[in-house]
């Protein structure tokens, strides 16, 4: 376990987990379920799609950057089949996108420019 009380690497959290970046990368430590089946627990069905936009390089030698980064939360609903909702918009479930922002920004994403995607 990472501090906060996250899975470590290698590990199937169900979960979505931190972003961070770290010495100027982006670090996406896990997106959660994209697709789950039936869980014990209603929050192994919560998910997040990164999403980053890239700007090219400003010269000859210079590298790529991201120009935005979003995060999108995400939940599996399994009845009457299963679908996948993106919570980034209001209109319901307004406290599993808070949860899932919690973790996504446990580790100060927001303050390097994370935000919540439309």
């Amino acid at each position: 376990m990472v501090p906060g009380g996250y899975a470590g690497l290698g590990t199937g959290a169900h979960t979505p987990q931190p972003y961070e970046k770290v010495n100027g990368t982006w670090v996406v430590y896990g997106l959660g379920d994209q697709i789950s089946g039936a869980m014990k627990k209603p929050r192994g069905n919560w998910g997040s799609i990164a999403r980053f936009r890239f700007a090219p390089p400003d010269g000859a030698g210079a590298r790529w950057r991201v120009a935005r980064a979003e995060y999108l939360p995400q939940l599996a609903v399994q009845k009457p089949r299963v679908r996948v909702r993106t919570l980034a918009r209001n209109g319901g479930h307004g406290r599993i996108r808070k949860k899932i922002g919690k973790a996504v920004l446990s580790r100060g994403a927001a303050a390097d420019g994370l935000t919540l995607g439309r």
